[in-house]
């Protein structure tokens, strides 16, 4: 399968000989308008190696918004495990030097880590847009952070969204969460990296493989551990049925992941998928996925693969509820082996329409984003040229 990211895009993933998970800190998209917008800050997690997130920038930029001169406008750690490095690195970028700044993919709002840099954005009368960013549950995290520290965010990221020109969000999740906070202007417009098929004829077909994805930065519903153990019964379960299974890595903690796993299940039918460059491929060429990893799930939807979520936040929901499949779901701690089993069997009875299904969702959103892109690039425009 060809490459489907741009030539004109420089991706966020560099391959260098026997070292897969090293990457190129360039993150410059040249677009194909270059100099009439200017250059456009990107926020979001870009370069530190989890594909998901490399996959939402080039899908924004690439997809939804082709035009402006694209940089990542930040390459901060978490901040709260490196918070003075944060701060100085907050610090230390040079905004005067974007026309506007967009808030990218990922589960950014109620969350702290890009929040400084979208407030002194404002301040500098810069344009803020947010392209198909998740909301952050807050019961859920308030169970993972100290007390009183996320009240203080939602208030600040409550300020930034009003001044927001523009405000799309992952799913109705997202949107009811920022609608009770009076941030009426909140719409769904589905998660971006689902543009990233934007201009491909998708033509899903069946195969012997299925695909798995097990790894997360973040707490779960339950324990890993039970997860993991689940997930290599079920694994020889369909191997022994004559499946071939395949490990998708979408970070550096994946990969460790599916060596455990492959030397559990101990097979010649079992693989790990870890080159950056062949992901999209790996994941289209797979029956179907069963994925922690969200965008692993909905990689797997922007190719019209069926695909299971193994639900480990509300995030996840807030995805599956979007595109009409709050059924391809399995929160982690409910996983069992035959639990995934009686999805598979599901699946493969009905596979042709639970594919031509998903596609249809998926263009619809498509269509959402792009719309959505060439309304951002018209009011910037509009801004940097007035009449």
């Amino acid at each position: 399968m060809r490459s489907l990211i741009p030539n004109r895009i420089r991706s966020a993933w560099e391959w260098r000989i026997g070292r897969p998970w090293l990457l190129a800190r360039s993150f410059t998209v040249c677009g194909s308008r270059r100099g009439a917008l200017g250059r456009w800050g990107y926020l979001g997690y870009v370069g530190h190696r989890n594909y998901g997130d490399d996959a939402l920038f080039n899908a924004i930029t690439g997809q939804m918004m082709p035009g402006p001169d694209f940089e990542v406008a930040d390459l901060p750690p978490f901040p709260r495990t490196l918070a003075a490095r944060a701060n100085a690195l907050n610090d230390a970028v040079d905004l005067s030097r974007y026309t506007a700044m967009v808030v990218g993919g990922g589960t950014l709002i109620y969350r702290e880590n890009y929040l400084d840099l979208a407030e002194r954005s404002l301040k500098r009368g810069i344009p803020l847009l947010v392209a198909g960013t998740g909301v952050g549950d807050t019961e859920y995290w308030k169970a993972h952070l100290p007390d009183g520290v996320l009240d203080g965010v939602v208030r600040r990221w409550n300020d930034v969204l009003r001044e927001a020109v523009l405000v799309g969000v992952r799913g109705p999740r997202s949107v009811a969460a920022l609608h009770a906070m009076g941030i009426e202007s909140a719409t769904a417009i589905g998660d971006p990296a689902l543009a990233v098929t934007m201009n491909v004829k998708l033509a899903p077909q069946r195969s012997d493989v299925i695909g798995i994805n097990l790894g997360t930065h973040d707490p779960i519903w339950g324990e890993q551990g039970r997860v993991d153990r689940e997930m290599v019964t079920f694994a020889r379960g369909v191997i022994e049925r004559g499946k071939r299974v395949r490990f998708l890595a979408m970070s550096p903690i994946d990969v460790e992941i599916g060596k455990r796993l492959g030397a559990a299940i101990d097979s010649p039918a079992y693989e790990i998928a870890w080159d950056p460059r062949k992901i999209e491929s790996e994941i289209a060429g797979c029956d179907v996925v069963i994925g922690q990893r969200l965008h692993s799930v909905i990689l797997a939807f922007a190719y019209g693969v069926p695909s299971l979520s193994l639900s480990y936040q509300p995030k996840c929901l807030d995805f599956l509820e979007s595109v009409g499949f709050p059924e391809c779901s399995v929160k982690t701690d409910d996983v069992t082996a035959a639990r995934l089993n009686a999805w598979l069997a599901e699946i493969d009875a009905g596979w042709t329409d639970t594919s031509r299904r998903i596609v249809e969702k998926v263009r619809g959103f498509q269509a959402v984003q792009k719309e959505f892109g060439e309304r951002a690039l018209r009011l910037v425009g509009a801004r940097i040229h007035p009449r």
